[in-house]
């Protein structure tokens, strides 16, 4: 059977509905008064509430993306100070690793410099008074340095 008005095209149970027969639908409800059909006032009440829905999902993606870019930005916030807070323990890792240091070289220089070498073999008293004799120069220079 062939419709012949948006009527009975509108209340033929076989057509599904989408697609085609849609468009020819929407064609003919535009060349008659709607108060005609109520079957076409139907749908065009349910493309009305499906546009509502779609700019009320639209409105929650736009909500989740603002969400969304907030969680970006504190979490590269958090980041951000995350990497201070291990650049500055990097600083005091290295500043105590040099401090380890120099009191080791200290109490090395002090061992060099408790030795007698009066009670040493030849070879060592020679390898020691070296030793000791660079210490006294790397002390004095320490001195020197910060009244120039």
């Amino acid at each position: 059977m062939i419709p012949r008005s948006p009527h009975e095209l509108a209340h033929q149970e076989n057509v599904p509905w989408g697609g085609t027969h849609q468009k020819r639908l929407r064609r003919k409800l535009l060349q008659r008064p709607l108060s005609t059909c109520p079957r076409c006032m139907t749908y065009l009440f349910r493309r009305l509430s499906c546009s509502r829905k779609q700019g009320e999902r639209k409105t929650r993606l736009d909500e989740i993306v603002t969400i969304e870019k907030v969680k970006v930005e504190e979490a590269r916030e958090h980041r951000k100070m995350m990497l201070d807070i291990e650049r500055e323990r990097l600083a005091l890792d290295k500043q105590r690793l040099q401090n380890e240091a120099e009191k080791k070289e200290k109490e090395e220089d002090e061992r060099i410099l408790a030795i007698n070498l009066d009670q040493c073999l030849p070879m060592h008293r020679m390898y020691y008074q070296v030793l000791q004799e660079d210490i006294i120069q790397k002390l004095m220079s320490q001195r020197r340095g910060p009244t120039q």
